[in-house]
């Protein structure tokens, strides 16, 4: 099923047209592993952080300040978000449709750009880009919160 899927997708856009071990090696060990370790080493860092807000008058020099008013604009605590995919099936299926969204978003981008020959550095993919991360922002922290709410009634 993968296997036809994926020659289905080499045969109508080119940039799938690689190896098998370009796949495997670079995208899912290399690329893709190496940011999800640097993403959970990142909220790790921020999760466990004790923030002090003192006034800006009361920094002793210049850059103590700068830290500080750019500090404003980080929220006064992090909230921790706890999918728990492995808490029932029917948890595992709403986790897993949200990734499928999220993927098929993904594809959809190297569509338009094959589809309708639009060249990767138009201004249109990266606008689309950026206004499809601005909408998922909210919408998954919505959707977290209310899988995780359903299952404390």
């Amino acid at each position: 099923m993968l296997c036809e899927l994926q020659l289905t997708f080499r045969h109508m856009l080119p940039n799938f047209n690689e190896c098998w071990w370009d796949s495997i090696v670079l995208d899912i060990l290399i690329c893709n592993w190496f940011g999800i370790w640097a993403g959970m080493k990142t909220v790790r860092y921020f999760d466990g952080r004790t923030y002090e807000w003192v006034g800006l008058s009361r920094q002793p020099n210049i850059m103590s300040k700068v830290k500080r008013t750019l500090g404003q604009f980080t929220p006064a605590q992090w909230d921790k978000d706890e999918w728990y995919p492995l808490l029932g099936p029917w948890r595992f299926i709403q986790v897993l449709s949200l990734c499928v969204i999220f993927m098929t978003i993904e594809l959809n981008t190297f569509f338009l750009k094959f589809c309708l020959w639009i060249p990767p550095r138009n201004p249109l993919i990266v606008y689309r880009l950026v206004l499809w991360w601005l909408i998922a922002i909210p919408t998954i922290r919505e959707y977290n919160t209310y899988l995780q709410d359903r299952y404390k009634v």
